[in-house]
């Protein structure tokens, strides 16, 4: 299932599309776009993005390179506190609890993202302490879910180090054949850790076409927008209902 968002402004393809398409000249576009998913037996999902281009005089176009980002939206290294609830201390090697009031004590403590309060709690680099027992983090109380189980790396990293990594994008691409076709390979993701994936148009490129790409004339989408236009520049794949 795909769908689309414009939580996120992204930038336009490194491509000039006309403004003012003159009548009677050849444009080429994306005649038809669409994602293919499937459930693999390790229940992660796979997805294949499909591209067919087209000239508005029904030509193919051939050896046209497309760029496509993608980043995974990643619940697996979220950090479960309010960033704003949590302190670093001695040193940079403890992360503490804003409220901590010794043993049993959960006043003024702010509940995680699960709703749990968590006593007398603190986090460090192998392990973590609540009501003064010590837990290795795929075990206790904290239940931590996601292939990455440290929490004080993942809270370190959002909280006090500047890097949000609930969301990791990079790049792939594809050259069109003799049809005007091609797909690009999305990483297998478990739709437990990253529940969905977002794809925005980094460059496309038919320069050996001698035609001008139109990104407005693209297929539209259940809203009537453009694909990978400046309204419409990202297209959401729904991981748990692939």
């Amino acid at each position: 299932t795909i769908g689309d968002e414009n939580n996120t402004p992204a930038s336009r393809p490194t491509v000039s599309p006309t403004d003012q398409p003159v009548e009677g000249s050849e444009y080429w576009f994306i005649k038809r776009f669409n994602v293919v998913s499937k459930t693999r037996r390790n229940e992660k999902v796979k997805s294949y993005a499909k591209f067919k281009l087209k000239t508005t005089k029904n030509n193919v176009v051939e050896n046209a390179i497309i760029e496509l980002n993608y980043a995974s939206e990643a619940e697996e290294n979220d950090c479960y506190f309010d960033c704003s609830r949590l302190t670093l201390d001695h040193d940079g090697t403890q992360i503490g609890q804003l409220g901590n009031c010794g043993p049993d004590c959960t006043s003024g403590i702010i509940a995680d993202i699960n709703g749990v309060k968590h006593p007398e709690f603190y986090l460090w680099d192998q392990l973590y302490w609540e009501n003064h027992v010590s837990y290795s983090y795929d075990k206790g109380p904290l239940n931590v879910q996601g292939a990455n189980k440290n929490m004080f790396n993942r809270c370190y990293n959002k909280c006090f180090n500047n890097q949000d990594q609930t969301s990791s994008q990079t790049s792939r691409s594809c050259t069109t054949n003799a049809k005007g076709k091609c797909f690009i390979s999305i990483p297998a993701f478990h739709p437990d850790d990253v529940p969905s994936v977002k794809l925005n148009l980094k460059n496309i490129d038919g320069v050996d076409s001698g035609l001008i790409y139109d990104g407005m004339l693209n297929q539209l989408d259940s809203d009537d927008c453009p694909l990978f236009t400046v309204d419409c520049p990202d297209v959401i794949i729904d991981l748990q209902f692939s």
